[in-house]
Formats: structure tokens, C-alpha cells, sequence
């Protein structure tokens, strides 16, 4: 059963679109969906959507126009790390964007359709927000626990943040595991700057005492990443 109103125009949706008891078809398979909800609303100064379904919840509030997000994120990157950008990517006038974002990944077996060596995971959380102007990019994330074959992986916290000069990254590990190896806390710093990737990983023990470090960077130079 689907239902929904008002206009649906990608930079400036509004109304609700309702999904109920539905299946998806992709060549020989069939997966069935049971709810998908979506609320949007587009003013002169507002743009919101909220979406719920057995997959995914994700909320995303501010002014922006849907069709030009990924090129305003990928000018901001460029400014970091040239992702050689052409054409309209580099050229094309935008508007500024702006919103702040929060999304739930949800386990069901539809997931494993798609990644049958998934066995299970806990709830996967993002909340971010991002200014075009400002060049501001801000996410934090958050994987309680996954387990991928016969791979065990808990704990996960990422952080990733920006300044004028340099864009960052922090992972943390609270555990890895699986039959043949343990790793206890795996901590990830890294940061691009000037075409130039620093990582910096560590792994530690039970009782914090370093056990391994990797610590290197990566360079692109004329297009070239070496």
C-alpha cells in the first residue's frame, strides 16, 4: 500500500510519502520491506526530511538543495586533498548549504541479503552537520558491536572534524577478534592536509601499554597518489 501528498520535486520536496507491506525486485531476487516513511519540507528558509523504516531512520534539517549536496562536500574535500575535480564540479555556481544530520542503521535480514557474511550487528549511529560557507564538517559515529563471518568487532567510535588547514580523523577500537588473533584497543589518528595523508595506528593491551605502531603518510602529487 503506498500513499502520498503534496509535491515531490528533488531540491524542494514537501509532503509525506508512505510505504506499507512493499517488496523491492533486483533481477532474481525479491526482498520485502514492511514500512517506509518519508516527511519533507521545503520553505523559503527551511529544508527538512525525516525518513523511518526497518532499515534506516535519518533526520536531515537546514537549507540546502538535494541535487548539489555531493558537489558542495566534494569542493570542501578538494580544499584538503585534490580529488581532481573538472567541469561543473569545480565551475558550477551553488547556493549555500547548510544542515545538521542524524542517522540510525538498523539490523534486519534484509542487510544480509546483500552481505550474507554479516551475522549480526547493533544499531550503527551518525550525527553530523555541515556548512558550506564555513567549510565546516563535523561527524561522529558510533558501531556498538559487528560481527562479519567469523570477525568480531566492538566498540567503534569515529570522530572527523575540520579547521582552515587540515581535515581530521579519530577511530577508536575497543576490540577485534576472531579465531586465529585478539586485539584489544586500536586507536586511529589521522588528518589530510596539502594533498598529504598522516595515519597514525596504535594497539594497545588489556593494561594500555603499546603493543604496535603504524605511523606513515600519504602523498598525491600531479594526480598521482604515492
Amino acid at each position: 500500500f503506498a500513499s502520498y501528498t503534496e509535491k515531490w520535486k528533488s531540491d524542494y520536496l514537501n509532503g509525506t510519502l508512505s510505504l506499507h507491506d512493499f517488496a523491492l525486485a533486483y533481477k532474481q531476487e525479491v526482498y520485502p520491506l514492511s514500512e517506509l516513511k518519508i516527511d519533507a519540507l521545503s520553505t523559503d528558509t527551511t529544508n527538512s526530511i525525516h525518513l523511518k523504516s526497518q532499515i534506516l531512520d535519518a533526520n536531515i534539517v537546514g537549507k540546502y538543495k538535494l541535487t548539489e549536496l555531493a558537489t558542495q562536500l566534494q569542493r570542501t574535500i578538494n580544499t584538503y586533498y585534490n580529488l581532481n575535480l573538472k567541469g561543473e564540479a569545480l565551475t558550477k555556481p551553488l547556493d549555500p548549504a547548510y544542515f545538521n544530520m542524524d542517522l540510525a542503521i538498523k539490523d534486519d535480514d534484509i542487510v544480509r541479503k546483500f552481505l550474507p557474511d554479516l551475522n549480526s550487528f547493533e544499531t550503527i549511529n551518525l550525527v553530523g552537520k555541515y556548512n558550506s560557507q564555513e567549510e565546516n564538517i563535523e561527524l561522529k559515529g558510533n558501531v556498538p558491536e559487528i560481527i562479519y563471518g567469523v570477525n568480531k568487532i566492538k566498540g567503534v567510535d569515529l570522530d572527523l572534524t575540520n579547521n582552515a588547514n587540515t581535515l581530521n580523523l579519530n577511530v577508536a577500537i575497543a576490540g577485534l577478534e576472531n579465531e586465529n588473533f585478539v586485539l584489544d584497543k586500536m586507536f586511529l589518528k589521522g588528518n589530510i592536509k596539502e594533498n598529504i595523508i598522516s595515519y597514525d595506528l596504535q594497539v594497545l593491551d588489556q593494561k594500555d601499554v603499546l603493543q604496535y605502531e603504524i605511523a606513515g603518510t600519504v602523498n598525491s602529487i600531479n594526480d598521482i597518489t604515492q
